[in-house]
């Protein structure tokens, strides 16, 4: 009687699908996970940040040395507008949903009330009291950028549902008229001639 048949067993010497399989992913191995941050953004970040702080460090000199007017005047005449742009551009994905939301406030919000008190208690040591106007809408020193970006992402659901959000916003007025008086001298955003000002 003959043996019954049987199916030869299947060899994997690479010329088969199963042998493909490992290959292909070995292949997807090598490609490293992207990371989700772009790195010119980051190094504008940085360099715009380090202009902040030289602009804020030449405060004190300007009106004495010429240069550092010249160099200060020279920051401040494009740093700002492009932490304006890059905010723009990383906030044009928010959609005011409430993780969003929640991230923001964790992000901004309570960054901003962390300095603020921390402002105003560096006040109160150096001058013997609070401020005469005491008020967590009202920025001390640089923290009105953080109320500016908190407020810009919140609008950003609208200007999406404009017509012409670019129009718009470059018809609207981009600031207050200048003020007829000079302002009064705050904590930290003091001028070498606002101190001296001040102290006669």
């Amino acid at each position: 009687m003959a043996p019954p048949m049987t199916s030869p067993p299947t060899r994997h010497d690479g010329a088969g699908p199963a042998a493909a399989a490992p290959a292909t992913r070995g292949a997807g191995s090598e490609t490293a996970p992207a990371t989700g941050r772009d790195a010119r953004l980051d190094n504008a970040k940085f360099i715009l940040v380090t202009l902040v702080v030289v602009g804020h460090s030449v405060v004190p000199y300007i009106g004495e040395y010429t240069p550092a007017s010249a160099l200060y005047y020279w920051i401040y005449l494009f740093h700002m507008p492009a932490f304006v742009l890059i905010s723009g551009y990383l906030s044009r994905n928010f959609d005011a949903s409430s993780n969003r939301v929640e991230k923001l406030v964790l992000s901004l919000a309570v960054p901003y009330l962390i300095f603020w008190t921390a402002h105003q208690t560096i006040y109160a040591v150096e001058r013997g009291g609070l401020p005469e106007s005491l008020s967590v809408l009202e920025p001390t020193w640089t923290l009105w950028f953080l109320v500016a970006l908190f407020l810009w992402r919140l609008s950003v659901p609208v200007w999406h549902r404009l017509r012409w959000p670019v129009g718009i916003a470059s018809s609207s007025p981009s600031a207050p008229p200048p003020p007829t008086s000079a302002p009064p001298c705050r904590w930290g955003a003091c001028s070498a001639s606002c101190r001296s000002s001040s102290s006669d």
